[in-house]
């Protein structure tokens, strides 16, 4: 019977069998993996990361219909700013890719993490501007940071390329609170 049984693992070279391909795909680098099963997207930001961003508000918990996650909700009431997290267990960075989303796609890193930045298009007058930032922390596992200035009266004062800068940083803050804890 072991005869039999390794038999199958025999690997004979012959002209009948067939080539194995090799990917060319370069693994995912991360400096380590971070599992978002139980974590709380209210935890992410200590209270001098809060302070260091304006936040004056107490954070709201929530959970995200659209990713069936939990998420959390950070203002700065004074500034008109406001960051998003969502702690995504069950879906990959591959979801948040230039075509998947209706959004403009650029891939970053991320604290040593691949990222997708995704700014959502808005076509509507005087609509400000928001900016997603998605970090690949394990295989199937991301976190997602969204940052905007929140509605007012008038134009927006802030442009593209501040919440952008922002959610960045706010994905860095949250990461390292992330890292800290394990």
């Amino acid at each position: 019977m072991l005869a039999l049984s390794l038999a199958g693992c025999v690997n004979v070279v012959g002209a009948d069998v067939p080539t194995t391909t090799v990917s060319t795909t370069p693994p995912v680098q991360r400096p380590r993996l971070l599992d978002m099963t139980k974590v709380d997207p209210c935890a992410l930001f200590t209270p001098e990361q809060q302070r260091a961003f304006g936040i004056d508000l107490p954070p709201t918990p929530d959970d995200s219909a659209v990713f069936q996650s939990k998420s959390c909700f950070l203002a700065n009431e004074k500034g008109f700013e406001a960051i998003g997290f969502i702690a995504i267990p069950h879906s990959g960075v591959d979801r948040f890719s230039a075509g998947k989303v209706n959004a403009d796609v650029r891939d970053l890193t991320v604290s040593g993490f691949p990222a997708k930045e995704n700014v959502v298009r808005i076509t509507i007058p005087d609509y400000p501007p928001t900016c997603d930032v998605v970090v690949d922390v394990a295989p199937g596992q991301v976190l997602n940071v969204t940052y905007k200035e929140t509605v007012r009266s008038g134009p927006p004062v802030r442009d593209r390329e501040y919440v952008c800068r922002r959610a960045k940083e706010a994905a860095e803050a949250a990461i390292s609170t992330l890292m800290n804890k394990k």
